[in-house]
């Protein structure tokens, strides 16, 4: 097996395989792609839509588009300048716990 290289090849498939086994474990995903998904499948809903509704769904994807480029506080501001008032008491601490969450992640792991 060492002669023909196979045994070269399993290990290094082996090696690699190590060195993502936490990104595995935790089901981390760094896939820019795959996280822009998961934001317009939240604002989707997960569910039917009808989607003859004009520009329904490319609103839908804009509104993910927008969040995941402004890193999700894009909805409260909306809701701030369309409405003219603060949030209420529920939605600043959820807000303030997300701006902690990405202030501490990137203290800890690379800048993004």
């Amino acid at each position: 097996m060492e002669s023909s290289g196979l045994m070269e090849d399993i290990a290094s498939a082996g090696n690699r395989l190590l060195q993502n086994t936490q990104s595995l474990i935790l089901n981390m995903n760094n896939n820019a792609a795959e996280t822009y998904n998961s934001v317009v499948a939240k604002f989707v809903g997960g569910k039917k839509i009808n989607f003859a509704i004009k520009g329904d769904y490319g609103v839908r994807c804009k509104e993910a588009a927008i969040s995941y480029n402004k890193r999700q506080h894009f909805i409260a501001t909306l809701h701030q300048t369309i409405t003219i008032q603060e949030l209420g008491k529920h939605s600043q601490s959820f807000i303030a716990k997300l701006k902690n969450k990405g202030s501490k992640r990137s203290l800890i792991g690379p800048p993004d």
